[in-house]
């Protein structure tokens, strides 16, 4: 694959140059549906924890706690339930690790000791850390969930700051193993890491993995090879420069709709969009 990188502002001049956007209108409704609460929120996820077949939202927030706002199916949000540490948690993933129906919530934070797996039971948030033997004492920037070795069952990449990144294998739905080391993904004691995506980039079938540095780490790009491992593969896909801003996050989709993926690479200076080839 050959990658390209355009301008983040030529993206942003297709999105608001086209006149289907025009007549898209906002309206903030933040108050009106019960989504008022005083504080820093730091990550977002939609999801219907409670399985009433409407979207409920939840909220991490800078002051330690974890919102779960229950959808009242008539525009209008109430509080249910609540998650609280002992620090900045920034990063809500919903997703169903043992097949069951049900998605348990996972928790990240930015402070050590504040990292958390719950599961929704009756109205309540139940905490299963233990149970599935996640790690509670990391600085996690962000998650990315996936089934890289295609046994049925999601596996977690946590992407971590001033410590290596973890990748934790769902074993059969019942607890999680490290298999950083053995997969070949293993990263510096001083990562700086923000966040990470899955997306198969050469079309096999199987999950590989974009991950994104602040400071001055380059990208990196790990090729799922099919038997639980990968290779680094950055600067051969052209992913591995470094802009003149830090990379904060990325967003992957089809812009050019050729049915290739591409990435989005938002900076504090400079963002990058990567399109990719049939080539290489």
């Amino acid at each position: 694959m050959v990658a390209s990188r355009l301008r983040y502002w030529l993206l942003a001049g297709a999105l608001f140059t086209n006149p289907s956007f025009a007549q898209i209108q906002f309206e903030d409704v933040t108050h009106s549906a019960g989504m008022w609460i005083a504080g820093a929120a730091t990550g977002v996820a939609f999801v219907d924890a409670d399985g009433d077949g409407w979207e409920d939202i939840t909220l991490a927030y800078a002051n330690a706690s974890t919102w779960v706002f229950a959808n009242n199916a008539d525009g209008t949000f109430s509080p249910r339930a609540t998650v609280q540490a002992g620090g900045l948690q920034a990063t809500p993933l919903w997703v169903d690790l043992d097949n069951d129906g049900i998605r348990e919530l996972i928790v990240g934070g930015k402070i050590t000791g504040t990292d958390g797996l719950f599961r929704w039971h009756q109205g309540f948030l139940e905490d299963r850390s233990s149970f599935w033997h996640f790690p509670t004492d990391l600085e996690i920037a962000s998650m990315a969930a996936a089934d890289y070795d295609g046994d049925g069952f999601t596996d977690l990449f946590l992407a971590l700051h001033h410590a290596p990144d973890l990748l934790l294998r769902n074993s059969g739905g019942t607890h999680f193993e490290d298999r950083t080391a053995e997969a070949g993904i293993a990263d510096s004691p001083g990562s700086t890491a923000m966040q990470s995506t899955w997306i198969d980039v050469d079309g096999d079938g199987d999950q590989d993995l974009f991950s994104v540095y602040d400071g001055q780490e380059p990208n990196r790009f790990f090729v799922n090879q099919g038997d639980g491992t990968f290779l680094e593969r950055a600067a051969v896909l052209g992913l591995d420069g470094i802009r003149t801003g830090n990379a904060m996050g990325i967003a992957r989709g089809d812009f050019s709709e050729d049915g290739r993926p591409d990435a989005y690479v938002s900076r504090m200076d400079e963002a990058s969009l990567f399109t990719s080839s049939e080539s290489g």
